[in-house]
């Protein structure tokens, strides 16, 4: 039986199927490497991903988008502002030379409090101070981040 045309033709044909099969089947799942994958998706391998490199705002535009904030949140009149504007345009020509003696004659605050009123002022304290929050003080916070050191007494308890 082993020896018959006919089993011989079908062993060779059953072959030939699995051999079919086994190619499909690589084909099919191995062939699915990572830029295949993305090239279906749309996103083509071969051209590099460029960054995009902002440049810092200038001393202008920082300005301008303080001032513009400040007219939104606090509603400041047109002569509010172009006060606000100036003021801060000082502010920024000393910093940028460096002029801490011109800083501190600028009276900001003290001028700020002249132009805005004193709702407008209130709010303008209540954004300072919740964009820059006062450092914790308290002693409690102190001793339990700085411990106090151990007494020599103490350390004899522990290690007998």
């Amino acid at each position: 039986m082993l020896n018959s045309p006919l089993f011989v033709v079908s062993v060779l044909q059953m072959k030939k199927y699995i051999f079919v099969a086994i190619a499909a089947f690589l084909f099919a799942f191995a062939g699915n490497t990572d830029a295949q994958v993305r090239m279906r998706m749309g996103v083509n391998m071969r051209v590099p991903v460029q960054r995009v490199h902002r440049m810092p705002p200038t001393p202008e535009q920082r300005t301008e988008k303080q001032v513009q904030k400040l007219k939104h949140d606090l509603k400041l009149s047109h002569q509010q502002v172009i006060d606000v504007r100036d003021l801060f345009q000082q502010r920024d020509q000393a910093r940028f030379n460096n002029d801490k003696a011109a800083l501190k004659g600028l009276h900001f605050k003290d001028r700020m409090h002249g132009i805005l009123t004193q709702d407008q002022f209130a709010q303008y304290m209540s954004m300072k101070q919740k964009q820059n929050p006062p450092p914790a003080t308290s002693s409690a916070t102190d001793e339990k981040q700085n411990p106090p050191p151990a007494k020599a007494q103490e350390l004899d308890d522990v290690y007998n």
